[in-house]
């Protein structure tokens, strides 16, 4: 928990900068400094999504040092948006992810509901309030359900299953049964979140316990954790969803044939051959991309993640990027929305700079991917 004076100051920082916290907020853990292609960075501030980076300068300390990371983060948020519903908010991985469509085309459901009457706040926001309605659990052809005011969490999907095989554990679940009726991108991937503030933290408090019981290569390992907690959603009073129709989060992993074999002393398995790529395509008459698995469909997911960023998905990352930023992407020299690209603000939290930790700190996108070079 972070003291009031803490929160006062991360609201003063951002008083005094160009940071606004628009819905949804898009959060992310990071240590080490970006790469000049820092693409998650880059297409935030190309599709103007405010963009929250905790730990930066940090030493990593495995999985089990991230989600608490989060959940402090997801705690200056909620105090930003003050006499405001509660915030919604998109966690992606730092170095595997990035944003592929504008956010009103990628998320109807947020732009369908119009933010009501609320108190003032300190910062001039936009007249919009973002909130899920379409998020399905996965079920083929079904009508949009609302999530729950309470507690609902929305994770990607993957047609892998790691770190470990947990094909048996997963039969007895309607929900991904249902999922596999159409694709075979139906198990939970912990690189991708979304939902309110109190939702996600009950979330992660749930997986750390989980993967903390985890043995050998599941051991702390928020994978692990996550699955447990899905598959044990009710007894903790959450209703976590799986993205398996990729509405909001678009995995990049194929899996080229079923199999259960050994690999790192753990084993993996999916359920047959699965190539998303087959079902991207330009979106007709504006930037970012469509996903269609099925010809009745067609979504335009936000993130897309090259999660098992080995295997030919850094290569179907690269060339995402390619397609939907040019060859040089929107921050490179030559391309005349590079600058004020660059000048999009990052507010930082938890990052440690000369051996000092601030709890809020906003800078601009080019100075943090420069910080790498010194």
């Amino acid at each position: 928990m972070l003291s009031s004076e803490q929160l006062s100051h991360c609201a003063e920082e951002v008083r005094r900068s160009s940071w606004r916290p628009r819905l949804p907020v898009l959060l992310t853990y990071l240590t080490s400094p970006p790469p000049a292609d820092w693409m998650l960075g880059i297409s935030a501030a190309a599709h103007h999504l405010p963009l929250v980076l905790t730990a930066h300068g940090q030493r990593w300390d495995g999985f089990a040092g991230r989600l608490p990371s989060l959940r402090r983060a997801v705690e200056v948020i909620e105090h930003l948006t003050p006499g405001r519903a509660p915030p919604l908010i998109v966690v992606a991985d730092g170095l595997d992810t990035m944003v592929v469509n504008p956010i009103d085309a990628a998320m109807p459901a947020l732009r369908s509901r119009q933010e009501r009457t609320l108190p003032p706040s300190p910062f001039p926001l936009p007249p919009r309030r973002v909130r899920p309605e379409a998020l399905t659990r996965g079920a083929p052809r079904a009508p949009s359900q609302p999530l729950t005011p309470a507690a609902d969490v929305l994770v990607g999907a993957e047609c892998n299953s790691a770190p470990g095989c947990y094909i048996a554990m997963y039969a007895a679940d309607g929900a991904h049964r249902a999922c596999l009726a159409s694709s075979k991108a139906c198990f939970a991937n912990a690189g991708t979140y979304v939902g309110e503030p109190e939702p996600l933290r009950r979330a992660w408090e749930a997986i750390a316990r989980a993967a903390a019981k985890g043995a050998g290569r599941e051991h702390n390992d928020d994978q692990y954790g996550l699955h447990r907690l899905y598959l044990a959603q009710r007894a903790h009073n959450l209703s976590v969803r799986v993205d398996g129709e990729s509405r909001v989060f678009l995995s990049l992993r194929e899996c080229v044939r079923a199999r259960i074999g050994a690999r790192k002393r753990t084993k993996v398995c999916n359920y047959g051959s699965y190539d998303p790529m087959r079902f991207v395509r330009p979106a007709a008459g504006s930037t970012g991309l469509l996903f269609s698995a099925q010809a009745d469909q067609a979504h335009r997911p936000l993130i897309a993640h090259a999660n098992g960023y080995g295997n030919g998905t850094r290569e179907r990352f690269q060339e995402l990027r390619r397609k939907l930023y040019g060859s040089s992407g929107p921050s490179h020299h030559s391309n005349p929305t590079a600058a004020s690209t660059l000048d999009s603000p990052v507010l930082l939290v938890d990052s440690v700079t000369s051996n000092a930790r601030k709890i809020c700190e906003v800078v601009t996108l080019g100075s943090l991917i420069s910080s790498r070079k010194q």
